[in-house]
C-alpha cells in the first residue's frame, strides 16, 4: 500500500497561475562532471594521507548556458472554466500550491472563467518540436511558447503550440510550433552514464525571472518515487540539489558539454536542495511513440507486485531474494489467464533475468500490446514457465485508498494485532468481496513490528504461511504450527492492493 503521508511530502513543482502567473516548477540543480573530464583538472595525489595541491578546476558554465538558453521556452496553459466545472485536479502529489486562495474561497464563477498557469520547455529539433512535462498542459485549451529574441534588448517571439503527445505515466508532453525558420535546440544526452558527483545545469523560468540558469551535482541516480509516478514507468528518477524554484521545473538539465540528460520534474518539500528529472534516456523511447500515435502503449500483464525481501524469502523457503513477487492477480487479465497465482515470484521474462520488481516492470513496459511473453516462475520452490499475451496498460495509475472503521467482532491481541472475525457487515463496510475469507485488523499496537511494516486498521489477513484462515482460531492454529520458525509471513488484503508482509518473532 502506498504511504499516503510520503505523498504529502513529494510534489510536482506546479502552481496556479492566476495568483502568480506561473507554474510551481520543480527545480533541480544541474551538476558537472567528474574531475577526469574537466579540462585542467588536477588528477589526484596517490600518495597516502596526502593533502590536494591544488583546487580542481570547475568548467566554464557561463558558455555553457549562452548555448543552452536561447532553446529554453516559457509556456503559458490557458484552462477555460465553465459554469459549474471545478478547475483540473491532477491526481495527488500533482496538486496545484496555492490553490485555496481568498479568490477561491469566496468567489463563486457565475460564467466560463480563464486559468494561466506557465512553465518551461526545449527545444529538441530546429523545426519547433519542444519537451515539457505533462503536468504543465494538462487539461489546457490553448498553449501559448514564447521564444528569446536572440536578442538582448528584442522582443520575445510569441507561437500557439499544439500538442504531439503526452504520456502521463512518465510526465512528459511533445509540443509542436510552427516557426519562420529553424530555431536553436538542444541535443539529448545519454543519462545512463551520468555518474552521481558530476556537475549539471539546470535552465528554467522560476516565478517571473525568465531563462534563470541554476548549477548543482548528481545527488543520486534509480530514484524510485511511486508517489510522483502516475505508474511505475518513471522507476528511475535523477536525483539533484540544483536549486529549486516555483516555475523552474519542465526545463533541461545539461552536462557540461550542453547535452540534456533529463527533464526538471519535481523537489522534495521535506528537505531544500533536493530535486528530481526524468532521465532523458526514458523520453528517447517514448519519443517516436508519441510522434506517431500521440500516446505511450505499454504491455501490461495485470498484477500487483512486491519485492523479495530478506525476510520474505525465508518465510517463503526461497534460496535469494532475486525476482518479484506477485502480492495479487486481477481476474480477466494476461496474467491471470496465463495461470500465473498470487505467491508466484516472476524471476524471468523471455529468457531475461528479473532480479527485482523493477526489472520486471521495466521488462514488461517497454513491449507493446498484444505480444506474447514467456514468463519463468518459482511457485513454491518449483520452476514453472507460463505464456502471457499482454493487454494495454492505458492509464492505470494507483487509485487512492479507501478506509471504512470496522464493526469489531469477536476480537484477540497477538503480534501486536488486535483481530476480528471478517463479518458480512465489515466486509460491505470495507468494500471488500463477498468471498473473502479472512480476519480483520481492529487495532495495531504503533509499537509493533506489525505497524513497522504497514499493517493498519481494516486491513484483512487471509493467510498465514501461505495456509488460508478464516476465523482468530485458525489465525492462532497457524501461528502454533510455525513451531519454531522466526518468521512468519502474512498475506494482507484490503480493498484496493493485496501483499505479503513478514514478522520476525523473535521480536514479538
Amino acid at each position: 500500500m502506498r504511504n499516503r503521508t510520503q505523498m504529502a511530502g513529494l510534489a510536482l513543482v506546479a502552481a496556479a497561475a492566476t495568483l502568480f502567473g506561473m507554474v510551481v516548477a520543480g527545480g533541480v540543480r544541474l551538476t558537472t562532471p567528474t574531475a577526469a573530464e574537466v579540462p585542467g583538472a588536477a588528477p589526484p595525489d596517490p600518495r597516502p594521507g596526502a593533502e590536494p595541491a591544488a583546487t580542481v578546476a570547475l568548467p566554464g558554465f557561463a558558455d555553457i548556458a549562452e548555448r543552452v538558453i536561447p532553446a529554453v521556452v516559457g509556456i503559458k496553459a490557458t484552462e477555460i472554466i465553465r459554469s459549474g466545472e471545478s478547475p483540473r485536479r491532477l491526481p495527488n502529489p500533482f496538486e496545484f500550491f496555492f490553490r485555496d486562495t481568498p479568490q477561491d474561497r469566496f468567489h463563486e464563477p457565475r460564467g466560463p472563467e480563464r486559468r494561466d498557469s506557465g512553465g518551461s520547455g526545449f527545444l529538441i529539433s530546429p523545426d519547433g518540436s519542444i519537451l515539457t512535462n505533462y503536468h504543465v498542459i494538462e487539461g489546457s485549451e490553448r498553449i501559448t511558447v514564447r521564444l528569446p529574441s536572440g536578442r538582448d534588448d528584442g522582443p520575445e517571439r510569441e507561437y500557439r503550440a499544439e500538442v504531439v503527445g503526452i504520456d502521463p505515466g512518465t510526465d512528459l508532453a511533445l509540443l509542436k510550433i510552427d516557426p519562420d525558420g529553424d530555431l536553436p535546440y538542444l541535443s539529448l544526452g545519454d543519462s545512463s552514464g551520468l555518474r552521481v558527483g558530476d556537475w549539471v545545469m539546470a535552465v528554467g523560468n522560476p516565478i517571473v525571472y525568465d531563462r534563470t540558469v541554476t548549477v548543482g551535482v548528481v545527488s543520486g541516480k534509480g530514484r524510485v518515487l511511486p508517489e510522483l509516478s502516475v505508474d511505475w514507468s518513471l522507476d528511475d528518477f535523477i536525483q539533484t540539489d540544483a536549486a529549486i524554484n516555483f516555475g523552474n521545473s519542465d526545463g533541461p538539465l545539461v552536462t557540461v558539454h550542453g547535452r540534456v540528460v533529463g527533464v526538471n520534474t519535481a523537489i522534495s518539500i521535506a528537505g531544500q536542495g533536493i530535486g528530481f528529472a526524468v532521465p532523458i534516456n526514458i523520453a528517447r523511447e517514448i519519443l517516436d511513440q508519441l510522434k506517431s500515435e500521440g500516446r505511450v502503449a505499454r504491455g501490461y500483464l495485470g498484477i500487483e507486485l512486491g519485492p523479495v525481501t530478506p525476510d520474505l524469502a525465508e518465510g517463503l523457503g526461497l534460496s535469494s531474494t532475486e525476482g518479484a513477487l506477485v502480492n495479487r492477480v486481477t481476474p480477466g487479465l494476461p496474467a491471470a489467464e496465463a495461470g500465473v497465482r498470487y505467491g508466484d515470484v516472476i524471476v524471468a521474462v523471455d529468457g531475461a533475468k528479473v532480479g527485482t520488481t523493477a526489472q520486471l516492470v521495466h521488462l514488461i513496459s517497454h513491449k507493446r500490446p498484444g505480444e506474447r511473453v514467456r514468463l519463468g516462475i518459482l511457485r513454491r520452490g518449483e520452476q514453472r514457465e507460463f505464456t502471457a499475451r499482454l493487454a494495454d496498460r492505458g492509464d492505470k495509475g494507483p487509485a487512492a485508498a479507501r478506509y471504512a472503521q470496522p464493526s469489531p467482532g469477536r476480537s484477540q491481541a497477538v503480534l501486536g494485532l488486535t483481530l476480528g472475525e471478517l463479518t458480512p457487515e465489515i466486509r460491505n463496510n470495507l468494500e471488500l468481496d463477498r468471498s473473502l475469507e479472512g480476519v480483520v485488523v481492529i487495532r495495531v499496537d504503533r509499537t509493533s513490528e506489525a505497524w513497522d511494516q504497514g499493517i493498519r486498521d481494516g486491513n484483512v489477513i487471509t493467510e498465514v504461511n501461505q495456509q488460508p484462515v478464516g476465523s482468530v482460531a485458525e489465525f492462532h492454529a497457524a501461528l502454533e504450527a510455525a513451531g519454531d520458525r522466526r518468521i512468519v509471513v502474512l498475506y494482507v488484503v484490503d480493498s484496493e492492493s493485496a501483499r505479503f508482509v513478514t514478522i520476525r518473532l523473535d521480536q514479538n
